[in-house]
């Protein structure tokens, strides 16, 4: 994986980051809306925001997999 060939996964695993970043601060809402996102997220590209990037990759590329099945 890398930035120029991959766009998708890092716009995903970018928002991950931010994601994980956030949610110990988060107040109920925006925790609420975060984890909201998340599941957006997981749908979206096969991971959550607490996946190692090894994890990620992985989940992703299945999820891209199965995606191609269908």
């Amino acid at each position: 994986m890398n930035r120029n060939n991959d766009k998708h996964f890092f716009d995903c695993w970018d928002l991950a980051r931010k994601i994980e970043d956030r949610l110990p601060f988060a107040r109920a809402k925006e925790r609420s809306e975060l984890l909201e996102l998340e599941e957006q997220l997981y749908e979206e590209s096969g991971f959550y925001a607490d996946y190692t990037y090894q994890e990620a990759i992985a989940a992703y590329r299945e999820q891209s997999d199965y995606k191609k099945e269908i």
